[in-house]
């Protein structure tokens, strides 16, 4: 523990002394991010997202709004590719460091929705990635702890959206696709639902520890 607070000292000394660029203070998260944290979310995550009643969740609709969704499955089955800190500011108590993540869900996501006092539909998301996911995590690089993580933006695309009558008693049961302005609106609506719940997931998973082995890896062997 001794020779990794001599280094950690020298790391936060050379911020100081270095670019952007070359911030030792960046290089270090970066590594301790990709190789440790990566790992603990996708390990973590979806067991959160089921010990919070997500998957399958009930329903995704404000009072008020139009459009109802309801009975979503298939949130559990997210997977984050990768994660890249984007900027590292150190204060005295904590260090704030920005990143942004590119992630994916494994299987289709499926929901029902209902427009106005008309038809319910079977939706299907084919294809469902976060194209951008911006977060801040709180660091305390004395503890080594990831002590909290916050979404900043959210923002979802998927190839394509089937919607199917679901009125079981039918014989006409066509399947529909959504237009372009329609997708966009529908991709803005669930990047912003699946946020708060992500905020929910993430926050039960505080703090982040981080093994010293790992910190120490990052530092000597970069």
């Amino acid at each position: 523990m001794a020779r990794l607070a001599i280094a950690l000292s020298l790391v936060l000394a050379g911020v100081l002394q270095t670019s952007a660029e070359e911030n030792p203070l960046l290089v270090l998260i970066n590594s301790i991010a990709t190789n440790h944290v990566l790992k603990d979310i996708n390990e973590k995550l979806p067991g959160k997202v089921l010990e919070l009643g997500l998957d399958p969740l009930t329903t995704a609709t404000e009072d008020g709004e139009d459009l109802k969704v309801s009975n979503i499955v298939g949130l559990k089955n997210v997977v984050v590719d990768s994660v890249q800190v984007t900027s590292v500011a150190l204060g005295d108590a904590e260090t704030l460091a920005n990143f942004d993540c590119k992630a994916h869900f494994t299987e289709n996501l499926t929901a029902t929705l209902q427009m106005g006092v008309g038809n319910s539909f079977n939706a299907e998301a084919i294809g469902l990635r976060a194209v951008l996911a911006s977060f801040q995590a709180t660091l305390d690089l004395h503890k080594l702890e990831v002590t909290s993580l916050r979404v900043v933006k959210l923002d979802l695309q998927f190839d394509d959206l089937s919607l199917s009558l679901s009125d079981g008693m039918s014989g006409f049961n066509p399947i529909f696709t959504l237009a372009g302005d329609q997708k966009v609106k529908m991709e803005a609506m669930v990047s912003k639902k699946v946020q708060s719940f992500a905020q929910e997931a993430l926050s039960l998973m505080m703090p982040i520890k981080l093994p010293e082995q790992a910190v120490e890896t990052a530092m000597f062997y970069p």
